[in-house]
């Protein structure tokens, strides 16, 4: 009995803005040679760099509000603060 079902990847435009922004001339120039390198456009380069950098730091704020609500439910239940930091602290270094 074959349960494999077929899947298709379908990729949805989405729109977009035209924005205009002033980068210095060596910056410029940077990202030109590392778009030739990469053997993509410049603008491909530069959307990519802000959608990595922007999902970054999506992730970080992600990750901030999470600690905060834990702590706030930590602190909740657990009245020492030295072993809400200890149990805080164990958390953080299971996200490393």
């Amino acid at each position: 009995m074959n349960n494999h079902k077929d899947y298709t990847l379908t990729i949805k435009p989405r729109s977009g803005e035209i924005v205009s922004i002033k980068i210095p001339s060596d910056t410029l120039k940077q990202l030109e040679e590392i778009a030739q390198e990469k053997d993509m456009s410049l603008e491909a380069l530069i959307r990519f760099y802000i959608g990595k950098n922007l999902r970054e730091e999506i992730s970080q704020k992600f990750t901030q509000k999470l600690m905060n609500s834990t702590l706030k439910v930590l602190s909740k239940h657990i009245s020492s603060e030295s072993e809400r930091e200890k149990i805080i602290k164990e958390i953080q270094s299971e996200l490393i």
